[in-house]
């Protein structure tokens, strides 16, 4: 890395957090829902993966739904983290400053979750049907241990508190 390359060569105290996908609940449920739900169009961006009738309905015609993104291999469904923006400040204001993060790299996410369960959870909510999507991906988890126990972070969020808080935006 070109950090530790600085940190070695020129005795530059670095700090690394490395952040999953950064989103806001809005953006997030954009991410994981497709055509027309509650009144509003969601263009997901995953659309090129779908199958016809899944395409037509994510562009708007008929019902919208919640995407379960599965291995384009096996059809097992995919395992993913995110992270809130309030949750990444967070991270920051513990290490800025802080002794102990120095020269330290540090996993800032939130737990990994299951697109079915949380397609599950978004038709459930939402009334709407969970749809599988094959994709070109697949599932990993990363362990944060380190950052909550070095710099004492304890995230606020999760996959499903920022769905709700999006969601009451919808109504």
């Amino acid at each position: 890395m070109l950090t530790d390359q600085y940190h070695k060569m020129y005795g530059i105290p670095i700090t690394i957090l490395r952040m999953g996908f950064v989103h806001n609940p809005q953006t997030l449920l954009k991410f994981l829902v497709a055509g027309n739900v509650k009144g509003r169009l969601f263009k997901n961006m995953f659309r090129s993966a779908m199958a016809p009738d899944l395409k037509a309905r994510a562009e708007g015609e008929g019902e919208g739904f919640a995407m379960v993104a599965v291995d384009q291999q096996g059809g097992t469904p995919i395992r993913r983290t995110t992270v809130s923006f309030d949750d990444v400040a967070q991270a920051w204001r513990l290490a800025v400053g802080n002794p102990r993060a120095m020269n330290e790299i540090f996993n800032v996410v939130h737990p990994a979750w299951d697109y079915a369960v949380v397609g599950n959870y978004l038709s459930g909510r939402l009334g709407i049907t969970a749809e599988r999507v094959p994709l070109d991906a697949h599932s990993f988890d990363v362990d944060t241990t380190k950052a909550r126990t070095v710099l004492g972070w304890h995230p606020k969020d999760d996959v499903f508190s920022m769905l709700d808080e999006a969601i009451a935006d919808l109504t």
